[in-house]
């Protein structure tokens, strides 16, 4: 995955309503480092706070219950 890729992350596999939607700066080993667009919690779109403005995720396939069929990493862009 490329630096400025958007994309969204599920907090969970499967639960389409908790994301985030973020901007790749950087991918290190299996997490990919994105700078928050958008946090999604149960539906509702929270503010980025000076602590979330950057988060990183897994990459897709190396957690746990990651589903091929149901992925939880999507490119947006």
């Amino acid at each position: 995955m490329q630096a400025g890729t958007i994309i969204k992350s599920l907090d969970f596999n499967g639960v389409e309503d908790c994301y985030m939607i973020g901007r790749v700066t950087d991918t290190i080993d299996d997490f990919i480092l994105c700078e928050t667009i958008k946090i999604v919690f149960n539906g509702q779109e929270l503010p980025i706070k000076e602590s979330k403005r950057q988060f990183r995720t897994v990459k897709q396939g190396r957690m746990i219950f990651d589903d091929q069929k149901s992925p939880r990493i999507t490119v947006l862009n």
